[in-house]
């Protein structure tokens, strides 16, 4: 199949979240499986042209991954075309202004610009995608737009569309005047359209009901979504769209993320040999400036956005009780003022204990990843999370809350148990949670089978490049025949 991802991120060209790296791995496990493949990219200003191959010919520009090979055993690449917009693009940041952590006031007018580039681009370029596959709010129109007449040429009457929902919480909201500047009419604003919402428009509300099919980055979450919890106002969207609802776990890069192969961390390791985990570990500790500890005390790692949804309200009550059982905990993230201040006190009041980096360090995140023994994320939700894959996939055994794609990849117990789970959002389930990991750790020989349980469970992209391969085919077979009917 012809498959356009049209997408506001792509790791390693532009990157703030998860979506970037969603982004930059599938198309390639696509273009493995056989798929011609191109990504639609902003072209922003944080985009170094000269570190990633980036050329301009003919008006388009564009840039080249390599993919490895496909099933024929044929090279295979994906092309990402990037849209210019100096006025839109050339910016410090890509959704906020790092001045002041808040939106651009004209994201509606920049997102709204580039989806209609977007499906000029492709045009130009002579690339008929049998699906667009649309990734969160900032691409949601697209469904739209090819539902309602924009496709004048009906140059896409063969297109499905799928949209991804990769965090609900982000729908982008703005006011009615959006509606025209996007260039639907105003008469399509009203109580029970899709482009209305408690007085605002909302570009999430609208690819949800437009789109050919909908997917989410978990099982578990595209259940949740559809509840009042977490389904943010537009659970009732959702339930009504359900039969096109699906659930993709994300992958993880295992070129990149495996501690057989990662570049960034000490020394090299495999579930059939662990040997060199513990040179990981004594070099996190040596690099976080933490005395290693003279009896057997678990590291608990945390690499994160500092949050309240991500949990840290919870951490914030218990981690004197974790301090009192002995445990070292190393942290790496930013985020709200409270969280960020809350772990600077910790590492003064317990400078042998606590080491936080506040920012984001790559080679210190895959280095938390390798040299920890346990990873905490108490998330209130989780849409699918990645570091508790990275941790399972490095034997670092993750401590987590029953959400999510966290609830679909951490089992607690039995024979297949990997980790350890509490499931009311409460500070005494999360401290329970990690006492019995504590308790589990003095266990050496029982430690190293559950590490190596979540080192030989395959995170790769395989599976849900294929899962998304049976999506497209279904989606496209259904556009194909709402079109040969209206013939």
């Amino acid at each position: 199949m012809k498959i356009a991802m049209v997408a506001t991120e792509m790791a390693p060209l532009a990157k703030v979240g998860g979506l970037a790296d969603v982004v930059g791995a599938l198309p390639q496990a696509l273009a493995r499986l056989g798929h011609e493949v191109v990504v639609v990219l902003p072209r922003y200003a944080s985009i170094d042209a000269a570190r990633h191959g980036i050329r301009t010919k003919d008006g388009v520009t564009s840039a080249q991954l390599e993919a490895g090979t496909n099933q024929t055993g044929k090279k295979a690449g994906v092309t990402v075309y990037l849209v210019e917009g100096p006025s839109h693009f050339d910016r410090a940041g890509i959704y906020n202004d790092p001045k002041d952590g808040k939106g651009y006031p004209d994201n509606d007018e920049r997102f709204i610009f580039f989806q209609r580039a977007a499906l000029e681009l492709l045009r130009k370029v002579s690339f008929r995608p049998d699906v667009i596959h649309c990734h969160d709010h900032q691409t949601a129109l697209i469904p739209a737009y090819l539902r309602m007449g924009y496709d004048r040429e009906r140059y896409f009457n063969m297109s499905a569309t799928l949209f991804t929902v990769h965090n609900l919480g982000y729908q982008g909201l703005f006011p009615p005047r959006t509606l025209e500047l996007a260039g639907f009419d105003r008469s399509l604003f009203h109580p029970g359209s899709a482009f209305e919402f408690y007085g605002q428009v909302n570009f999430m509300k609208i690819g949800l009901v437009y789109a050919d099919a909908i997917t989410t980055v978990s099982p578990t979450y595209a259940k949740e979504i559809c509840g009042p919890e977490q389904g943010s106002g537009l659970e009732g969207v959702l339930q009504t769209r359900q039969a096109d609802l699906y659930g993709v776990l994300n992958g993880i890069d295992d070129t990149y993320w495996h501690p057989a192969v990662d570049p960034h961390i000490k020394d090299h390791y495999t579930a059939a040999n662990l040997k060199g985990k513990a040179a990981c570990r004594k070099a996190l500790l040596a690099a976080m400036d933490l005395p290693a500890p003279r009896k057997r005390t678990p590291v608990i790692g945390v690499i994160s956005r500092l949050t309240g949804q991500k949990g840290f309200d919870l951490v914030q009550k218990v981690l004197p009780e974790l301090m009192e059982r002995g445990a070292l905990m190393v942290v790496l993230g930013a985020g709200e003022e409270s969280f960020v201040q809350m772990f600077k006190d910790a590492a003064a009041r317990y400078p042998k204990q606590v080491a936080a980096r506040i920012g984001f360090d790559e080679q210190l995140a895959h280095l938390i990843e390798a040299g920890s023994d346990m990873f905490l994320m108490p998330s209130r939700y989780e849409p699918c999370g990645l570091n508790q894959m990275y941790s399972l996939a490095y034997g670092t055994v993750p401590i987590v809350r029953h959400t999510g794609g966290l609830a679909d990849t951490v089992r607690e117990g039995g024979d297949r148990g990997n980790g350890f789970i509490f499931h009311k959002y409460d500070a005494g389930e999360l401290l329970a949670a990690a006492d019995r990991a504590l308790q589990a750790f003095q266990d050496k020989q029982g430690w190293e089978a559950l590490m190596k349980r979540g080192m030989e469970v395959d995170y790769s992209w395989s599976a849900p490049a294929r899962a998304y391969e049976k999506i497209y085919a279904e989606i496209s077979a259904r556009v194909r025949g709402r079109v040969a009917s209206a013939v």
